[in-house]
């Protein structure tokens, strides 16, 4: 079916293949330090998981395999959010393996966070709107960063995920008559563009 009739009538493009046509983009990443309270928990989180992989035995290699998302999840979710994570339990016995430690605070401003509101100020005080994207929806990043942005006076929402695909054009317009500002959302609610192609507002 698909060499007979779709082969000869089908075109193949990749992104490369259409780069000339596609505005510019650079991603400029800022490299920024953790508290020091944080990097410690930080570095003491990393060295109980090395601890764990170390074992060799046979037993220690199943729970290893077992743990490894995990520990690659909660190494990446941490900086963002240092506490409220759950104990890493056996995943057989479900006794706690390790507690990971709250040093920090969901009302704490980090550098990141300061970094980030920088930015964000800037381009609205140009009169920009800014798309900021938020991977981490099972973390608490957007209500925080929306809370921050609320307190120093920008005008910002969060496209949540339950908004369906057949609505999001329709959200974003309705805010932007609102005022919005700046839209926080999670960047794979939105990449095939159908909340933004229309709406050439954000930078």
């Amino acid at each position: 079916m698909y060499s007979r009739f779709l082969l000869e009538n089908g075109v193949f493009l990749s992104l490369m293949d259409m780069g000339k046509d596609l505005p510019e983009y650079e991603e400029i990443p800022v490299p920024l330090r953790l508290p020091e309270n944080q990097q410690r928990a930080y570095d003491d989180l990393e060295h109980a998981f090395h601890e764990i992989f170390k074992d060799r035995s046979c037993e220690g290699r199943k729970l290893a395999r077992k743990l490894l998302s995990v520990s690659l999840n909660l190494m990446m979710a941490y900086p963002d959010q240092p506490y409220g994570h759950k104990p890493i339990v056996h995943p057989v016995t479900a006794d706690p393996i390790l507690v990971p430690e709250d040093s920090g605070a969901s009302t704490d401003e980090t550098e990141k966070d300061a970094r980030a509101l920088e930015i964000i100020r800037a381009k609205v005080a140009a009169e920009e709107r800014v798309l900021p994207y938020v991977n981490w929806v099972r973390l608490d990043s957007r209500t925080r960063l929306k809370r921050f942005l609320t307190d120093a006076g920008v005008r910002a929402e969060i496209m949540e995920d339950t908004v369906p695909p057949r609505k999001r054009e329709e959200w974003v317009a309705n805010h932007l008559r609102q005022g919005m500002q700046v839209m926080i959302v999670n960047p794979a609610k939105i990449e095939k563009g159908c909340a933004s192609v229309r709406t050439p507002y954000f930078v």
